[in-house]
């Protein structure tokens, strides 16, 4: 177990860059980056579900929903989202047009009726 001490010394420890020098990525394995690297756009771009779960509008949330479709990553949505209609989908699965929603599939058990 490390101890307070050492901890603090850890979190306020600096590190002085000792250079800089261009390398591929293929030799860039263990080294370390000296600035943040940041995306210049979204990929894929397209709103897309960062969970498995079910795609809907939040104004049905408390309403019975029937499951129009399973969108598949690398699949693209057949259906609009209507009034309590929803689509099982899968992580990185464009949502489907109406959507505003979406519940992860381990929530799906609180949601319908087990008998």
């Amino acid at each position: 177990m490390i101890t307070i001490e050492k901890q603090d010394l850890i979190l306020n420890l600096t590190i002085d860059a000792i250079g800089t020098e261009t390398v591929s990525l293929e030799d860039a394995l263990g080294r370390v980056l000296r600035e943040n690297v940041h995306a210049d756009m979204d990929m894929p771009p397209f709103r897309k579900s960062s969970v498995d779960g079910y795609a809907c509008r939040a104004a049905d949330l408390n309403n019975e929903l029937e499951i129009a479709e399973t969108i598949q990553a690398g699949m693209w949505p057949t259906k609009i989202l209507g009034e309590n209609l929803a689509s099982k989908i899968m992580t990185g699965a464009p949502l489907p047009e109406g959507a505003d929603f979406i519940f992860m599939v381990e929530e799906f058990a609180f949601r319908v009726k087990i008998f």
